[in-house]
C-alpha cells in the first residue's frame, strides 16, 4: 500500500506554471466529496498518463477555501498547485499541468489554510479539456481519475429526514432528431405542502423548465429565463397534493441540441441560485418508458381451430373506427374522442409494421404467430390505436386471446400456442421521441405475438420481456431498450430475471443476457430457447436450454457479468452509468458484503484500486471468483477464472476488478434469497499465479467504474 507524504509541501502554494493545452483525447470528469478534520485531504489517482497530455483542474466549495495540486503517484514531488483563481474575487482553485513523462500521477485537494476545516467540494477534472478552467464544463462520461480514499460511502444509501437538505443532479442531452427535443424526469412520491426547487442550465441552448402532473396535461409552473441577463431557468413549487409529477426540460425557441444540467432540491432554496452541491438524495428519476405486463391469464384449453370457437372481444375505440391495411396487418384507429390520432401517425405506423415482420420472420428466422379467427375483420394481425399512455402510463401491449394448441407456422409441435392482438398509444405525447417510441413498441409487441406462438402463461415472465426488448435492438436502429440497462447495472446482486428490483423494470433490462447468449451462440439460439419454453416451464426451460446449446449457467453468468462491466455490446456506447461497485480493494484486508448480499445467479463487482499480487479466497462453494484485468488503450482484457481461490498479479493492468458470483440456481425469479459473502485477501507474491482463461471480449465501450 503506497503512502502519502505529509501536507504536500504547502509552501508551494504560490508556485505557478503556465502550459499549453493539447487537443486530442479530451475527457472531463466530475466528483463531489468532502474534507473533514479526520480526512483533511482527498486524493485522486491518474493512471497511465501520456507525456504531452495536459490535465486541467477546477475546484470549488461553499464551505472552505480550496487548494489543489498535481504530484507524482505518492505525492513525494509536487509539480503544480493553485490556491485562488483571482483573490479576493474568486477563491476557488484552477490549474493546468502538462505531463513531462509517461506514468502515474495524483491530484489532491485540501483547505488552503486550516487543516481542521470541513466541507463539501466539487472537483472538475479535464484531460486535454481547457474549458474546465472556468468550471463551465460537463462530464463526458469517460472517467480517467480514481479517488484514492473516499471520505463517504455510497450516498444513495443515506435515508434523509423530511426536513433535511436533499439535492440531486442530472446531466442529459437534447437531440435535434428528437421530436420536440424534450427531456423528462419523474418526481417520485411528492408530498403535499413540500416545496421543490429546480435549476436548469446549458452552455449550448436556452433551456426552459416545466413542472406538471405525471402526464403533463396540467402545468403548474414554467420558467424560461431567470432574468434578462441569465437565460438559464429556475422554478420553485409547493405541492398541493401527494403524488408523482413530471419535470420537462426543452429549448425555449427552436428545438436546439445540446447538453444540460438539472439541479433538484428539497429544503434547499440555494438550488435556485446554483449554490449547492448534490448530496446523494434521490428525488426524481429519469423517464423510462413503461410497458404493460403481458396478460397471459387466459385458460389453457384443449387445442382448437376457428371452426370451434366464437369470435372474442376486441378493444372499443372512442369514435368511428377507421382502418389502414397492409399485406399482413390491419391498423384500427379513430379521429374522434380520447383515442383520437391523426393520419400522419397512422402513416408512420404503416411504414414500419411490414419492416418488423420482414426482419423478425424473414431475416432472423422466427416463426410467424398464429393468425386469428377474423376478430379484426380478417386473419391479418391487428393493431389498435388507443389512448393508453396518458391513461395508464404504458407504451403498448400485446394480448393473447385464444389457445390454438399447435402453431401451424412452426416445425415443432406446440401445445399452448395462442393468437391475440396488439395495442399502441395514439400519439406518444409525453415521450422524449414519439417516433422512436412508436417504432420500438411495434417491434416489441409484435415479438410478443411471436412468443404466443410458442407458449403463453409460462412461469418465467421475465423471458418474455427480455427477449422482446432484445428484439427491438435487432429489428432496427430505432429502439429504446438501452433505457433499461441501468436497471441491471445498479442492482447486479439480484437474481437473473428478478421481479423485485427498485424500478420494477429489470425484466426489460435483461435483454442484455439474451444478447450475451446470442453473441456466444448465435441469434438462432434464442429461437431454440423458445422451442424449449414451449415444452418446459419456468427456469427449468432456461437451464435445459443452456445444456442444449452446450454451456452451463455458471459460464453464462460469468460472461454476462463481464460483458456488463465492459459494456461489451453493440449498443454499449449508448449506455449511461456503469455497473454498481460494492467495495474497493486497496490493501490485504478481508472484504465482505456491505450493503447487500448476492441472490442466486447474481454478482457483485469489487474495484481493485492498488496494483499488487493478490490471493483471493471465498469460503462458500456456492460462490466463485473472477478477476478481470483491462488495458483499454491496448484493447486488452484478461479473465482469471479462480473458482473459490486463486492468485492474480494485477500490476500489468490499468484497471482490475474482482467479480463475486453466486452460482446457486433459483427456480423462481420472484422468490430469490440473498446470501452474504466474505473474501479473504492476502499477499500472493509467494503463491502460484493463475493464468488467464483465454476468453476474449471487446473493450471498445469500456467506461471505468470505481
Amino acid at each position: 500500500m503506497k503512502m502519502r507524504v505529509g501536507f504536500l509541501f504547502i509552501w508551494l502554494i504560490f508556485c505557478v506554471l503556465t502550459v499549453t493545452a493539447q487537443d486530442s483525447d479530451a475527457r472531463i470528469q466530475e466528483y463531489f466529496s468532502q474534507i473533514s478534520e479526520d480526512n483533511p485531504i482527498v486524493y485522486f489517482d491518474l493512471f497511465g498518463m501520456d507525456e504531452g497530455d495536459t490535465i486541467y483542474l477546477y475546484a470549488e466549495s461553499y464551505d472552505f477555501d480550496t487548494f489543489i495540486g498535481v504530484c507524482d503517484i505518492t505525492c513525494e514531488e509536487v509539480y503544480e498547485t493553485n490556491d485562488d483563481i483571482d483573490f479576493p474575487d474568486d477563491i476557488n482553485s484552477a490549474l493546468e499541468y502538462t505531463f513531462e513523462d509517461d506514468g502515474d500521477y495524483s491530484i489532491f485537494i485540501i483547505d488552503c489554510c486550516d487543516e481542521e476545516e470541513e466541507g463539501v467540494f466539487r472537483m472538475l477534472m479535464g484531460l486535454n479539456s481547457p474549458e474546465v478552467l472556468d468550471g463551465k464544463a460537463y462530464p463526458t462520461g469517460d472517467p480517467f481519475a480514481v479517488v484514492y480514499d473516499p471520505t463517504w460511502i455510497d450516498l444513495t444509501e443515506i435515508n434523509y429526514d423530511d426536513d433535511e437538505e436533499q439535492v440531486q443532479q442530472f446531466y442529459d442531452t437534447l437531440n435535434k432528431d428528437t421530436d420536440g427535443a424534450v427531456a423528462f424526469y419523474t418526481i417520485n412520491d411528492a408530498e403535499e405542502d413540500e416545496t421543490i426547487y429546480i435549476y436548469v442550465e446549458s452552455f449550448d441552448f436556452n433551456p426552459t423548465v416545466t413542472l406538471c402532473d405525471i402526464t403533463c396535461d396540467e402545468i403548474f409552473v414554467f420558467n424560461d429565463n431567470i432574468s434578462g441577463r441569465n437565460v438559464n431557468s429556475a422554478i420553485e413549487y409547493t405541492f398541493e397534493r401527494d403524488g408523482d409529477y413530471t419535470i420537462q426540460v426543452a429549448d425555449c425557441c427552436d428545438g436546439s441540441a445540446g447538453t444540460f444540467r438539472v439541479l433538484i432540491g428539497y429544503n434547499a432554496p440555494e438550488v435556485l441560485d446554483n449554490e449547492v452541491f448534490p448530496n446523494g438524495a434521490e428525488i426524481a428519476s429519469e423517464y423510462i418508458p413503461q410497458r404493460i405486463a403481458i396478460e397471459t391469464t387466459i385458460d389453457r384449453i384443449a387445442s382448437t381451430d376457428c371452426s370451434e370457437i366464437e369470435p372474442v372481444e376486441r378493444p372499443e375505440l372512442s369514435g368511428d373506427v377507421l382502418t389502414a391495411e397492409t399485406e399482413n396487418f390491419v391498423i384500427h384507429y379513430t379521429l374522434e374522442g380520447e383515442d383520437e390520432t391523426d393520419e400522419d401517425f397512422i402513416e408512420d405506423a404503416m411504414e414500419f409494421v411490414e419492416l418488423v415482420l420482414e426482419v423478425q420472420l424473414g431475416e432472423l428466422g422466427w416463426y410467424a404467430p398464429p393468425r386469428d379467427c377474423g376478430e379484426g375483420g380478417d386473419e391479418r394481425y391487428d393493431f389498435y390505436i388507443m389512448e393508453i399512455l396518458d391513461a395508464d402510463n404504458i407504451l403498448g401491449f400485446a394480448q393473447p386471446q385464444v389457445i390454438v394448441g399447435d402453431n401451424p407456422s412452426s416445425p415443432e409441435e406446440e401445445e399452448w400456442a395462442a393468437y391475440g392482438y396488439m395495442a399502441l398509444d395514439n400519439d406518444y405525447d409525453g415521450t422524449p421521441n414519439p417516433t422512436l417510441a412508436l417504432q420500438s413498441t411495434i417491434a416489441h409487441e409484435f415479438h410478443h405475438l411471436i412468443q404466443f406462438g410458442f407458449d403463453v402463461n409460462d412461469e418465467s415472465f421475465w423471458i418474455y420481456e427480455a427477449t422482446a426488448s432484445w428484439m427491438e435492438t435487432q429489428t432496427s436502429d430505432r429502439q429504446d431498450a438501452t433505457d433499461y440497462v441501468t436497471t441491471v447495472f445498479r442492482e447486479p446482486n439480484l437474481c437473473i430475471g428478478s421481479l423485485n428490483d427498485r424500478s420494477g423494470l429489470r425484466v426489460y433490462g435483461e435483454w442484455l443476457l439474451i444478447d450475451s447468449i446470442a453473441q456466444d451462440f448465435g441469434g438462432e439460439s434464442i429461437i431454440t430457447l423458445w422451442e424449449i419454453i414451449a415444452q418446459e416451464e419456468g427456469m427449468d426451460a432456461f437451464y435445459e436450454f443452456l445444456d442444449e446449446i452446450g454451456t452451463t449457467p455458471e459460464d453464462v453468468l460469468r460472461r454476462y457479468a463481464i460483458r456488463n462491466l465492459l459494456f461489451d455490446y453493440e449498443l454499449g456506447d449508448e449506455f449511461g452509468r456503469g455497473v454498481d461497485v460494492e467495495e474497493t480493494i486497496q490493501d490485504f484486508d478481508d472484504i465482505e458484503s456491505d450493503r447487500d448480499g448476492i441472490e442466486q445467479m447474481g454478482v457483485q463487482y469489487i474495484f481493485i484500486r492498488d496494483s499488487d499480487t493478490y490471493t483471493f479466497e471465498i469460503d462458500d462453494d456456492d460462490f466463485a471468483l473472477v478477476v478481470v484485468g483491462i488495458n483499454p488503450d491496448d484493447d486488452e482484457v484478461d479473465v482469471f477464472d479462480l473458482g473459490t481461490e486463486g492468485t492474480v498479479d494485477t500490476d500489468p493492468y490499468d484497471y482490475a476488478y474482482l467479480i463475486v458470483m453466486n452460482l446457486d440456481q433459483h427456480d423462481n425469479a420472484d422468490d430469490c434469497e440473498e446470501e452474504d459473502w466474505e473474501v479473504e485477501i492476502s499477499d500472493g507474491s509467494d503463491d502460484r499465479e493463475d493464468d488467464p482463461n483465454g476468453e476474449t471480449f471487446d473493450v471498445e465501450n469500456f467506461d471505468p467504474v470505481s
